[in-house]
Parts: C-alpha cells; structure tokens; sequence
C-alpha cells in the first residue's frame, strides 16, 4: 500500500510512516479511535508526536483529539502507484461522535457499509438543499442526485 496526504492536507509528517501507524491502532472491528491516536502521539519516539500541539496553553485535549481526527480523515492510500487515492479510513457518524473505520473493514461489514451508504445519501440531501439555488450549470448534477435519492 502506497500512503500519502491528500491534495491540500497540510500535515508535516510522513504519510507512509502514519498510514502503517494508524492502520496498527485499529482494532479488529477496523476502527481507529482519534483518542488512541492522541495517547500514541504523547510518546516523542511516535511517528505522530510532531503533528501535535503539545504546549496546553496553546492547545487542550479537545484540539488535540481534531489534530487527530484531521490526521485520520487526511489520509489516503493507493495500492499501485498509477491507481487513483482511495480513502483510508471512513468517518461513520453516531449520536455519540463520529468513528473511523478501516477501508477494508468498511467493505467486509454490510452494516458498515449500509451504515455509509445511508451517511452518503443524507449528505447528498444536504447538499442538494444547500445549493439548489444556485446549481446553475450543474442542474443534470442535482437532477442525478435527485433520481438517486428516489430510487434508493
């Protein structure tokens, strides 16, 4: 697997080094929990301690568990070189906060991924509301949204 950041992420560490940590959390459901993540990150030796703000008047636990979270969303994975960047960790949101889990996990668990195809259609809701009155040249865009949503 070949690791890196996606296109924008501005994160200093190396991708390749963090997947094979991150992808090392994840228990064997394959969620990765940010709290884990920030608890690995204390040790100075660990491959993310330098994506952290360490100083607590500058940044507490909250912000800390975000680096975290950033870190995860950010990262991507492609299994040859010439293969498009694939996800590699999902968010799911729950009640309680949103998990991240796995790729591989995701596509192995049909409630998993039940559970992201229903996140994926009410981010298309959303999306369409948000922008629908200014779709503009993008109307066959929503249109094809809009006929999705019907038929699922």
């Amino acid at each position: 697997m070949i690791y890196r950041w996606k296109d924008g992420a501005r994160i200093s560490i190396s991708a390749p080094k963090a997947g094979k940590a991150l992808v090392k959390l994840k228990n064997k459901q394959g969620l990765v929990i940010d709290d884990d993540v920030v608890e690995a990150a204390r040790d100075p030796k660990s491959v993310f301690h330098d994506h952290f703000e360490w100083d607590d008047a500058i940044c507490g636990e909250v912000h800390r568990r975000e680096q975290a979270q950033h870190l995860i969303r950010c990262l991507v994975v492609r299994g040859k070189a010439d293969e498009a960047p694939k996800q590699t960790f999902f968010g799911i949101r729950r009640k309680e906060g949103t998990e991240y889990f796995h790729r591989v996990a995701v596509l192995r668990s049909k409630q998993l991924a039940d559970d992201l195809m229903a996140q994926a259609k009410r981010d298309m809701q959303r999306f369409v509301a948000r922008y629908d009155e200014i779709k503009g040249d993008l109307e066959g865009v929503f249109g094809a949204i809009e006929q999705a949503l019907e038929a699922a």
